[in-house]
Order: C-alpha cells, then structure tokens, then sequence
C-alpha cells in the first residue's frame, strides 16, 4: 500500500508541474494578445486618420507591441507588429541618426518574423518597404521586393507597399525604378483591380505624378483585364 502511495505521489508531482506550465503559458498568450490588440488599435487609428500620431500614443502603442513580443518572442505576427510601431516612430522622428536606428531595429525585427513564418508576404513588403525608406535600394531590397511578390502575387499590402516604392522611385533614380519594372508594374496594375489596395494606389499615381506611365501599363493588359484608375 505504501509503495503505491509513493508510486502516485511521484506521479502527481510532474503531473502537476505540467498542469502549471500549461496554466502560465496559456495566461501569457493571453496577455500576449491583449498587449497586440492595445497596439494594434493605435496603428489602425493612425492608418485611418492618416495623422500623426503624437509622442504619448507612439510610446504607449510600442510598450504594448514590446510587451507582447515579450511575452511570445517568437510569435512572428507580435514581431511585426514592433516593427510598423518603430516604422512610424521613425517616420515622425526629426533626428536622422535616431531614424536610421530605428529603422535599423524595425528591419531585424521584420528578419526575425521572417525566421518563424517565411512565407508571410507582408513581412517582405515591409523590409522592402523599410529599406526603401533608408534609401538602401542594394541587394537585399531586391530580395525583400521579389519575395513578396512571390509569396503575395495577389495580396492588396503587398501591391500598396510596392507601388508606394516604386512609383517614388520613377521619379527619384530611374536607373533602379528600371531594374524592378517588371515587379513594380505588375502591383500597380493588379492593385488598381483589388478592392481593398485601388484607392490607396489611386493616391500613390496623383502623389507621384505617374498617371501617364500607369496608363501605358494599363493598355498593355490581355482584353479581358478590367483595370480602372479613375
């Protein structure tokens, strides 16, 4: 009777013990979650307004993002999450090298999520994105750029994202808008065709001052690809 009473006590102990992991990592998925939604609301806020975010809600959305990164660092979506946090942190930053180290930070957070969901499009349009900003176009600007084509041939961030790259840069360094036309002309005039990327693409040609070039790329369809700009 005793050796069982040993028996089931040694039992219980891991037993236990894995019941409270189980416990502490489901309480920290959901703090996980609720920090990213606290961050997220300020960025969709931000996208929607199309205002600047003040110094109080930059701070305060990026110590929701760092605490869910924390929380699940391995997490590609909190990762990224981070990363466009520090994206309009730099993009409302008056001290250069202050941007370029945050960009810097931005662009390895955006590696990072690329190491736990390699396929996620986004994520390259973002470093492409993030590296356009810093005025990197080298070789791994065309790494991130090609990925997310490849990875989102269809996806509405991805033809936004490339579009807002490549449209400046037809009127910035002709040399390496040419390099990447292929890829550029293609979101642009499949943007235009999706729903939710045609507005914002809308705005990229008037602000680039491109509607003639997009129009010549429009023309060049097959006859049964309805693409509208106006």
């Amino acid at each position: 009777m005793k050796q069982n009473s040993r028996v089931a006590a040694a039992l219980l102990i891991p037993m236990s013990l894995v019941a409270f992991l189980l416990c502490f990592k489901s309480v920290n998925s959901v703090l996980a979650s609720l920090n990213f939604y606290g961050a997220k609301n300020y960025i969709e806020e931000w996208e929607s307004l199309e205002k600047a975010p003040n110094t109080m809600q930059l701070q305060a959305a990026k110590q929701y993002a760092i605490n869910a990164v924390e929380l699940h660092p391995s997490f590609a979506l909190y990762t990224d999450t981070l990363s466009t946090v520090l994206q309009w942190q730099a993009l409302n930053n008056e001290n250069f090298e202050e941007t370029i180290m945050l960009l810097d930070e931005a662009e390895n957070l955006n590696l990072q999520s690329t190491l736990n969901r390699p396929a996620w499009p986004v994520t390259w349009a973002n470093l492409a994105y993030i590296k356009w900003l810093k005025g990197e176009i080298d070789d791994s600007f065309a790494n991130y750029l090609n990925n997310a084509s490849l990875f989102g041939p269809n996806n509405p961030d991805v033809h936004k994202a490339v579009a807002q790259i490549g449209l400046s840069l037809a009127k910035t360094d002709v040399r390496r808008f040419l390099q990447h036309k292929g890829v550029i002309s293609k979101h642009v005039t499949q943007g235009l065709s999706h729903p939710i990327s045609r507005k914002a693409i809308r705005e990229i040609i008037l602000s680039t001052g491109t509607r003639t070039m997009v129009d010549q790329w429009v023309k060049t369809l097959a006859k049964n690809k309805e693409v509208e700009i106006n």
